[in-house]
């Protein structure tokens, strides 16, 4: 169990990054269900899917197979019926059906004259942080050509420490972002990311320095949080599980 959850942390999946994550007695919840909703969308979906199915969980032909109806069509049932109001995609869940093995994907075929397409968003949980905050120079990362990662390791580095090896700085920083987005601390971070706390604390203030209407908003929205609840911008009112939530 240990060696799951620390795999998963790897990717940035933690108690503190998912809130909703089912506790037990034992600690969280590692069923099947539960892995393949917390790595979904991620680039930890493959490991959420192998894991599921070493537990028992059916595979994902089985899955469409057992739901396939007598049109030969799949018909999944899409709900809200998760807290935070996200769309929940079931019977069959294809949204657990990843790119990175087309073989799973070679029995679901389109329609004569018709095409499957399929779309994977990019920093999509960054890009709603600048839409919601309205922070302009946050918005900035996401322009076309841009690198979000690349801008926050060259504020945190220089240009010349960060040009001497790319990719090293470019992943620490990739690591720092994940959380940062949830609100997250420099400890928590340096824990999730497997950084020294000098290296988060750097980054915390880096960001704080260059977005101050991001930062803005996020403490507008702990504010709302502090007396028990959130309400979305479609009005969903979603209630604070203090127990899970980051402090």
């Amino acid at each position: 169990k240990e060696a799951i959850l620390n795999a998963l942390a790897d990717y940035g999946i933690t108690p503190e990054t998912r809130p909703s994550w089912p506790q037990l007695k034992t600690g969280p919840s590692l069923g099947g269900k539960v892995l393949l909703e917390l790595t979904e969308g991620t680039e930890a979906e493959e490991l959420g899917i192998t894991l599921a199915e070493l537990q028992g969980q059916r595979s994902l032909a089985q899955q469409a197979l057992d739901y396939v109806h007598d049109d030969s069509r799949v018909h999944p049932s899409i709900t809200l019926w998760q807290r935070s109001g996200r769309s929940s995609l079931t019977r069959p869940g294809l949204t657990t059906w990843g790119e990175r093995n087309p073989i799973d994907k070679g029995y679901l075929i389109a329609s004569e004259g018709c095409k499957l397409v399929e779309f994977d968003l990019s920093n999509a949980d960054q890009r709603i942080v600048a839409a919601l905050s309205g922070d302009k120079e946050y918005a900035k990362r996401f322009l076309p050509g841009m690198d979000g990662h690349e801008i926050t390791g060259r504020l945190m580095f220089g240009d010349a420490v960060y040009d001497s090896d790319p990719k090293k700085y470019r992943t620490i920083s990739k690591g720092c972002g994940h959380g940062y987005s949830y609100g997250a601390g420099a400890k928590k971070l340096a824990a999730t990311a497997k950084q020294p706390l000098e290296i988060a604390q750097r980054f915390v203030e880096v960001m704080q320095r260059a977005y101050p209407g991001m930062i803005a908003w996020q403490n507008r929205v702990r504010a709302e949080g502090e007396k028990g609840s959130v309400r979305n911008r479609w009005g969903r009112v979603m209630q604070i599980d203090r127990d899970s939530a980051y402090t």
